[in-house]
């Protein structure tokens, strides 16, 4: 059911932001990501990952104070995870997931304007696609390492849709923000018993390339 909405909610965005804008505006952009996973999980202990994303954006502007934001991005993300081997007192395993997706944002932006400041927040949607994937797995008893590859069985999703949050401030043709994105899908498939969701914190930076000046008054 989530899935089915997300899926929605991304076409209805895309549909209008090519039919009703009055003026766009296009760029790039990059960050900085802290990945993470959460949820209920059997690991003891999980540990973020410091990566980075790239892309490019598209804005389209309805009014002075609101606009559509679709996005085209390279994110990097993941997360390493410890847990206890049961069957030795000292021994534990740590899973290293490195993912690497194209990612398919969209976003309803409304601007905060203040007299020194241009600050906006913004909400929205994103589908993600795995490309690239790797999997370190490592295991010890005290100074002996081990084989644990039949520990963790289990195969990352090819498809994610995640929640975003947004607050940002506008610089004329830079903008910096500061993103949150929660996955409303499971990272791992659902036959495991993981109920495993990829949690993301980034810092972006935006820069506006062109720029297509209204036919007609911002209403």
């Amino acid at each position: 059911m989530k899935k089915k909405i997300f899926k929605i909610l991304l076409m209805t965005a895309l549909i209008l932001t090519t039919e009703y804008a009055v003026s766009q505006k296009y760029g790039i952009s990059s960050g900085f990501n802290i990945s993470r996973f959460v949820g209920r999980e059997t690991f003891l202990y999980v540990y973020p990952f410091y990566r980075y994303n790239a892309g490019i954006f598209a804005e389209y502007e309805y009014s002075l104070n609101s606009t559509f934001i679709v996005e085209l991005k390279y994110d990097l993300k993941g997360a390493a995870m410890i847990d206890s081997i049961k069957r030795l007192t000292k021994g534990y395993f740590v899973v290293e997931e490195k993912l690497n997706y194209i990612t398919l944002p969209v976003l309803y932006k409304l601007r905060i304007q203040d007299e020194d400041l241009d600050m906006y927040g913004a909400i929205g949607a994103s589908m993600s696609y795995l490309i690239k994937h790797k999997r370190d797995l490592s295991g010890f008893e005290e100074d002996l390492q081990l084989n644990v590859e039949y520990l963790f069985p289990f195969f990352n999703k090819k498809i994610q849709y995640d929640f975003i949050l947004v607050f940002g401030m506008t610089f004329k043709k830079f903008a910096l923000e500061l993103r949150y994105s929660n996955s409303v899908t499971t990272q791992y498939n659902d036959k495991t018993p993981l109920l495993i969701r990829n949690n993301c914190v980034s810092l972006n930076t935006y820069f506006t390339i062109y720029k297509v000046k209204p036919k007609r008054k911002l209403w």
